[in-house]
């Protein structure tokens, strides 16, 4: 599960507003995990992720925690467990479709002890601390690649077509030769060839 931390002299009398707040530091960590914090109060927590449902069903869910948490699935608040308190269990049930749903957990931990579990309930599933396996994050953005989004696009993908009386070994370099047409069509369709042998198509466009 991601997490973000924050840190406050005077500390934070509810959860905060984190879109608000610049994090102190960011990671991952296997689960709902408090120790990841800088220092024992006067600071919150935000966990990010997904969890994965394994049924179509009614789930319960719980935070105990000292001080306060929010529990949010796909941006609606199932369990409201805030303000500054000791141990307090709060709970609230939402019904999932099987698969993965987005998961957001905030907490606060102002003076005293600290503590945060979180746990889930069905018909099927005892009650229970999430386990770790049950969590995940999306994978790292590196490994994404960022989107063009050109201004002005149309439907179809632009063609140009090549011909060689002796035809070609490889798919050509295209950038060293002249096409014999360019054009757009609805998809990649080799039926705008002039001939059926010896010719080279080059398509090129966006996908949305």
């Amino acid at each position: 599960i991601n997490y973000s931390y924050y840190e406050s002299a005077t500390g934070f009398g509810s959860v905060p507003n984190f879109g608000s707040l610049t994090p102190v530091k960011t990671g991952t960590s296997s689960n709902f995990d408090l120790s990841v914090a800088n220092k024992l109060t006067n600071f919150a927590m935000n966990f990010t992720g997904y969890i994965n449902v394994p049924a179509d069903g009614q789930y319960t869910f719980y935070t105990n925690s000292d001080d306060g948490s929010l529990l949010y699935f796909d941006n609606n608040l199932v369990v409201s467990n805030d303000g500054l308190h000791g141990a307090i269990e709060q709970s609230g049930t939402i019904g999932l479709k099987a698969g993965m749903h987005a998961i957001t957990v905030g907490y606060l931990q102002q003076l005293g002890s600290s503590l945060l579990n979180v746990s889930y309930s069905s018909s099927s599933i005892s009650k229970q601390l999430i386990p770790s396996s049950a969590l995940y994050v999306l994978a790292p953005s590196g490994n994404l690649l960022p989107a063009v989004n050109p201004g002005t696009t149309v439907n179809g993908i632009n063609y140009s077509y090549y011909e060689t009386a002796t035809g070609f070994g490889t798919v050509p370099n295209f950038a060293s030769l002249t096409p014999v047409k360019t054009g757009t069509s609805s998809n990649f369709d080799l039926n705008v060839a002039n001939k059926l042998t010896n010719f080279a198509m080059n398509f090129t466009g966006y996908i949305n």
